[in-house]
Order: structure tokens, then sequence, then C-alpha cells
């Protein structure tokens, strides 16, 4: 196994999927090691979770996982690092305008987010809300902390944050917005920089 290999870190996309999220981390993890040029015994490792459902290989301690769900896709993130993912579909309510969510999303970011994140939303809610969101749902899924009554005390934005988020280090861990599909917004959290690769299944 190459330094190369080490480096990158893949996110498996699956689309309107029948098949349960145990099943599709295992076959996440097939095609990670298909992706580096080695194969692996799917029947000689679990997947289990910490009581705050993280999820963990047993049998392979060098390559961790996570996972995510929004609208109709599933997005497993496999890598030899700690790693956490989220994916937020834009939704709105009913019949609400695109001024009504922004002032929905503008309570939100105050209730839930640092106040740097809250003024960073300020200027585009309807976009940064979800970068903002996915970032910290990576994080703490990457942690296995969860959303806990910490999740608005600290922010994720780099110092330097301003225009867009899409690639930056913060809490000694990476965050990559990925682009995805419109009204998406898909956020990896990794402990090492790595060369993030996206896989339609």
């Amino acid at each position: 196994m190459s330094d190369k290999n080490i480096s990158v870190s893949f996110l498996f996309v699956y689309h309107e999927y029948s098949e349960d999220t145990e099943k599709l981390m295992k076959t996440s993890l097939e095609s990670f090691f298909n992706e580096i040029g080695t194969s692996l015994d799917t029947e000689s490792v679990s997947i289990a979770r910490t009581s705050k459902g993280k999820p963990y290989i047993v049998g392979l301690d060098n390559v961790h996982l996570s996972v995510t769900h929004s609208g109709a896709y599933c997005v497993v993130s496999v890598a030899f690092c700690e790693t956490g993912v989220d994916l937020q579909q834009h939704e709105r309510l009913k019949t609400e305008t695109a001024e009504q969510a922004c002032e929905r999303y503008l309570k939100l970011s105050k209730r839930f987010f640092h106040n740097d994140e809250y003024e960073y939303v300020k200027k585009d809610p309807l976009i940064r809300f979800f970068d903002v969101w996915t970032a910290k749902e990576s994080y703490v899924k990457l942690t296995g902390d969860g959303i806990d009554d910490s999740f608005w005390s600290y922010s994720i934005l780099d110092e330097n944050a301003s225009e867009s988020l899409s690639s930056w280090k913060k809490r000694n861990v990476f965050f990559r917005i990925v682009p995805f599909l419109p009204d998406y917004t898909l956020c990896v959290c990794l402990s090492e920089p790595t060369t993030v690769k996206l896989i339609y299944k």
C-alpha cells in the first residue's frame, strides 16, 4: 500500500438505493480497496457503532468510514484517516418563499451556531446556512460526539472565511465542501489532508 493511496479518500454516492446502510458501508469498503488496487474479504470484517452512533470497522483498524443520507442519496466516506461526512438537501417548507426560508435559516443559525458562523450565514443564508451546517455535522461525526450542548459554542470557520467555504483547516481537522448536485451541500471532514474522490455507484 503506497503513501499515494493513503493520501486519497473516497466518497461513494448511492442514488435511490434499496440496500440498508450497513450493506452500503460494506459495499463501499470493498469498492475502496478495489480503487486502491487491493482486495478485501468483506466476510472478515464487520461494522459496529459507538454508543453515539459513529460507525467503525471491527477487524480493520487503519480504515475509517462515515455515512450520511439526504433526499434520495446516501454518501459513504472511506479513508485511511478519521472521517465524517454530511449531505443536506436544500429543502423549503411548503409554500415557503425564499425570504421566509432566509428568515428561518437565520433563526436556526442564531440558535445552533457560534456567533462567527451566524455572521457568516447572514451574508447569504440560502447557501451559507448549509455550508456551515454540513461542516459542523461532518465534524461531530468525525469526533463521534454528535450534536450536543457544545455544538453552538465553537466555530468551524476559517478565520479568513468571507466569500465562500471550499477547503480549509480548523480545530486540527480538514474540511472540504465537495461539488455535488444543485440544491444539495456535501461536506467531508478529515483528520489528515487528502485528495477527495467522488464516485457515483
